[in-house]
């Protein structure tokens, strides 16, 4: 087999019914377990995760001893948290994270990761 298929990309921040921005996720990959793929065809898998998805998976990784993740962002202010800049460092991060994770094929592979992409959070309906 060729080399894996694993991209990931994150935008389109929005509020849903609650307070916090998640923001969309996206992953083409061919790899088994996303979405209804049985592995060696890519298929498209999205999610939405908030700021403290990424922060849970960003420990996660730290303490699995990942190297190269990418700092925290600034902390946002109390009324800030919406503003484009706070917004577009914390996609920065959460690219970041992922691109990290793509570098990886056993990430890419593991439980971990694939929770985080293709868990759905409960109490939610989509």
């Amino acid at each position: 087999g060729g080399a894996m298929v694993w991209r990931a990309s994150v935008g389109e921040p929005g509020e849903f019914g609650s307070r916090s921005t998640s923001y969309l996720v996206t992953v083409v990959t061919d790899l088994p377990g996303y979405g209804n793929g049985e592995g060696g065809a890519e298929v498209t898998a999205q999610c939405r995760r908030r700021y403290s998805d990424f922060d849970k998976l960003h420990r996660a990784l730290r303490k699995a001893g990942v190297k190269g993740l990418p700092k925290y962002p600034g902390k946002a202010l109390f009324g800030q948290r919406f503003n484009d800049k706070v917004i577009q460092e914390r996609m920065e991060f959460f690219q970041a994270i992922l691109k990290v994770v793509a570098l990886d094929e056993g990430l890419c592979k593991g439980d971990l990761i694939r929770d985080f992409i293709c868990r759905v959070p409960s109490g939610s309906t989509t």
